[in-house]
């Protein structure tokens, strides 16, 4: 081991070579969105994370 963080794009931890991609697969564009989601609707769900009015 090189002491490098494993990839996991379920995670959105993606390697040098996915970030010096030119396009990405729809696939890895659905993965990342995907999780993107998730993260909003865990904060949307936080009472810490409201604005209050």
């Amino acid at each position: 081991m090189s002491g490098e963080e494993e990839e996991n794009a379920a995670e959105l931890k993606i390697g040098d070579e996915f970030l010096k991609a030119k396009c990405l697969m729809n696939c890895e564009v659905a993965l990342i969105l995907d999780r993107k989601y998730e993260q909003l609707q865990q904060m949307s769900d936080d009472p810490m994370n409201q604005v209050s009015q």
